[in-house]
């Protein structure tokens, strides 16, 4: 005999390998996923109040937040693939209190994102660096909170 399931409760992995039920619309508003307030208005500011239905899910696989596993997806152009990583991004930050390396595929790209993060953790008191190019901050990763890096940069810094 099978049993039925409910598709609009499905069982997530959080926080801390906490599983929680959770309607996937109460984890769509961004103030749901716990970041800093000023993060939160700077979002409400530019218009993003809410995650779509797919990025939770995303974010949602098991380990993904809780035990460091790897996410794989993909999205079309404008779908809002860059969010999900600064997600990850932001949980790593203020949940484990750890380092974040970016790493993008050209210098151009990899300066575009630091431009655009350090304008979104301005009130954070998160420190971003870009390493591509011949560009390395003095004091390298260990002055920083996050590099974003080309991926000659990210080999050369993670093999050191």
């Amino acid at each position: 005999m099978r049993t039925q399931r409910n598709y609009d409760t499905q069982r997530y992995e959080l926080n801390n390998d906490l599983i929680l039920e959770k309607n996937i619309d109460q984890l769509v508003p961004i103030e749901a996923w716990g970041l800093p307030k000023p993060l939160v208005k700077y979002y409400h500011d530019k218009g993003i109040c809410k995650l779509f239905p797919w990025q939770v899910k995303a974010l949602c696989q098991p380990g993904v937040l809780s035990a460091s596993r790897n996410l794989v997806y993909s999205a079309p152009t404008s779908a809002g693939k860059s969010m999900v990583a600064d997600m990850l991004m932001y949980k790593t930050f203020f949940e484990k209190k750890k380092k974040v390396i970016i790493i993008l595929p050209f210098v151009s790209i990899t300066h575009e994102k630091v431009d655009s993060l350090k304008k979104v953790l301005q009130f954070t008191g998160i420190t971003m660096e870009c390493f591509a190019g011949s560009l390395n901050p003095p004091g390298g990763f260990s002055r920083a909170d996050a590099a974003v890096c080309t991926i000659e940069k990210a080999n050369n810094m993670i093999n050191r």
